[in-house]
Parts: C-alpha cells; sequence; structure tokens
C-alpha cells in the first residue's frame, strides 16, 4: 500500500521576486552605483558643454563633449563634484603623457592675469600652441613659436581689441619646471601672479623684494606652462589676454560630442551626436 508523505520538503525554496528584494539590498545596490558614478566623475570623465565660438570649427558652441581626464595624468579634483567649491590641498597630480603642441585640452582656468585664482571655478577648452621653454609672439594676425610662423593657426585679434590689455603677445618665454626666474624691482610685476599661483607670498617692501618671508633675487618655476589659443581667434578669451595654462590646471582632452543643440536657434543638432573629436596628438613645425 502506498504511503502518503506529508512530510514538508525542506528542499522547497520560495521563489524569489522583484517585490522580495530586501530595502537593503536596494540601498546597497544604489550605494554602489552612486560611487561608481563618482569615480568617473572625479577620476576618468568630465561632461563639458562648448560656450562660446572661441574653437569653431572644430567645436561649436552648444556641443556637449566627454573629456578624457586620464589623457595626460591623473589626479585628485581642484573642486568638489557636482558643484563650483573649489577644495584646498589638491595640486597633486601624477603626470604620465606630454601634452604636444595641436592638442586641445580642456582645463582648469587659471584667472584673468592680476588674479590668484578666478572667483568662481571654470573650464576652458582651447588648442596648445606653445610649450614649455619656447618663445612665442603674435603680431600682425599670426602666432610665432621660436620665430617660425605656426601655419594651422591664425593669431588675429578682435578688430575692437584693446591692445593695451594684451599684456602676454611677446615675445615671451613659456616658463618651464626648473626654470629661474632673475627678479628685480623692474620685473617682478611681471612674475609675481606666477610666483603667488604656484602657493608663495609675494612682497615688496623698502625696495626688497621678499617670497615666503626671505629676500630674493631669483626663483625657480615648480610647474610646466603652455601658450593656448582658440581656433575661432578673433572670438577667444586666451593666452593672448591672461597668460600661460600650468600643467597642474590641464583636466584632459575632448573625445566625443554627446549632445549638440544650436547655441541660436536652440535646435538640436544630430549629426553631431556621437561625433568623434579627432584631436591631431602633436604638430610639428
Amino acid at each position: 500500500m502506498q504511503t502518503l508523505d506529508n512530510t514538508p520538503n525542506n528542499n522547497t525554496k520560495p521563489q524569489q521576486s522583484i517585490e522580495g528584494l530586501r530595502l537593503s539590498d536596494l540601498i546597497q545596490t544604489l550605494g554602489v552605483a552612486i560611487a561608481v558614478a563618482l569615480f568617473l566623475k572625479i577620476f576618468i570623465i568630465e561632461l563639458y558643454q562648448i560656450p562660446t565660438r572661441s574653437m569653431e570649427h572644430k567645436l561649436l558652441a552648444g556641443d556637449c563633449v566627454l573629456a578624457d581626464k586620464i589623457a595626460y595624468s591623473i589626479g585628485l579634483p581642484t573642486v568638489l563634484p557636482f558643484t563650483n567649491i573649489r577644495l584646498p590641498l589638491t595640486k597633486w597630480r601624477f603626470t604620465y603623457k606630454t601634452v604636444g603642441r595641436g592638442d586641445v585640452i580642456i582645463f582648469d582656468f587659471p584667472g584673468d592675469a592680476s588674479e590668484i585664482a578666478p572667483k568662481t571655478p571654470e573650464l576652458y577648452v582651447k588648442r596648445v600652441l606653445g610649450l614649455p621653454g619656447e618663445t612665442v609672439s603674435v603680431s600682425d594676425g599670426r602666432a610665432y613659436v621660436n620665430g617660425t610662423a605656426i601655419d594651422y593657426c591664425s593669431a588675429a585679434l578682435p578688430s575692437s581689441t584693446d591692445l593695451s590689455k594684451c599684456t602676454f603677445l611677446g615675445p615671451l618665454v613659456i616658463p618651464y619646471k626648473g626654470m629661474t626666474l632673475n627678479l628685480t624691482l623692474a620685473t617682478i610685476d611681471k612674475y609675481s601672479t606666477l610666483i603667488e599661483r604656484e602657493g608663495n607670498s609675494v612682497v615688496v617692501e623698502n625696495n626688497k623684494i621678499i617670497i615666503n618671508d626671505k629676500e630674493v633675487d631669483t626663483y625657480t618655476v615648480q610647474d610646466d606652462y603652455y601658450y593656448v589659443l582658440g581656433d575661432n581667434c578673433t572670438d577667444s578669451y586666451d593666452s593672448r589676454f591672461w597668460g600661460f595654462v600650468p600643467l597642474r590646471n590641464i583636466i584632459g582632452k575632448p573625445i566625443m560630442i554627446y549632445w549638440s543643440v544650436d547655441a541660436t536657434s536652440g535646435s538640436i543638432q544630430w549629426d553631431r551626436i556621437g561625433t568623434i573629436v579627432v584631436i591631431p596628438s602633436s604638430v610639428a613645425f
């Protein structure tokens, strides 16, 4: 005779459904997602919208680009992610690739010629013209590096430009790490902003130049610097007006347009979405 076994089968497991997920599982998943997004934002990728016409025709006002933040180096963020709050003690960066002439870079704007730092952090995008240690000059609508005209780059100034405000037309030697600056009462105004941006205090009193409470007549530059221009030079606020970009300020370079809206009409520019920004790694002359 067959016996009916009413003993519960302990191997039977209730089918788990989405509704059955525990709250702690959802919180853990959300936490991991936020952590990954923050890591990518801080160290790997920057989202940047082109605000002006300064880089036409390569990049248009209204283009939104993905920037490769590890193209040249990796380091700590200079601002709190998703805010404009500047962070202290975040100048450390490990650099493993050289910035080349002709590279289009996205960088933390160092400030106007007389500013130690801008009041509000801003990202700029420009093309590299001059490298550390080179002599650069701009005249008659052309740019020159070590006396050689750069044919791929126009440097024409807007017709309404007040040349008295263009203090970096050169000829100028672009500062480089380890360069010794000879300081005199006649030259200290030229270099004081750079020295202070490198974290030093500069005071001139009783005809003496004092850096970090010590009287000096020289200063050793702590970083490499670059001279940058916008491709659309007649509508670009660049090194001609405010000076050099320190290596520590370079965020990365644009790699792809992920969204684009016409700055005038507001219409979506579908043909530009997904465009890879092909930038030469360097330009020889």
